[in-house]
């Protein structure tokens, strides 16, 4: 019985493989989103310095053109930011179903591998009562022999 092995090992190495495949695409898409949340985060540390950049020279007086420079930047970054912002959060989107789809193929994986421990057990219990039964017709027979 034992030797006959797990006749579904095929699939549960497939559904492995498939497992880690889902932790690799959650990995990247954690890593894109960390990446895309740290552009997000630069760009908003650079309008708020630019910011406190105009605040001060708008104090010391400043020219027009110098201030429609200002607000062309301000009104482009602002853009940018609500890009990245959009950006940032279609990944926190991915991130969630990579790790749904990651979550599944755990499942699937796990159930397998349960089947296989009960399949694995009931084998043993079996060979065990075949071994019992052996040992008990062995058992037997000598008694019988010696028995007049």
């Amino acid at each position: 019985m034992q030797n006959r092995g797990f006749k579904l090992q095929q699939v549960l190495n497939f559904r492995k493989e498939v497992e880690k495949a889902r932790s690799l695409e959650l990995a990247e898409a954690k890593r894109e989103l960390d990446h895309a949340a740290e552009r997000l985060k630069r760009e908003e540390e650079h309008a708020a310095k630019v910011s406190a950049e105009l605040a001060a020279k708008q104090a010391k007086g400043i020219n027009a053109n110098e201030f429609l420079m200002y607000s062309n930047f301000f009104h482009k970054k602002s853009k940018d930011i609500k890009r990245q912002r959009e950006e940032v959060d279609t990944l926190d989107v991915k991130v969630a179903e990579r790790r749904e789809t990651l979550l599944v193929a755990s499942k699937e994986k796990k159930v397998l591998e349960l089947f296989k421990e009960k399949r694995v057990a009931a084998d043993k219990k079996a060979l065990s009562i075949k071994e019992r039964d052996f040992i008990d017709e062995i058992s037997v027979q000598k008694k019988s022999r010696l028995t007049p």
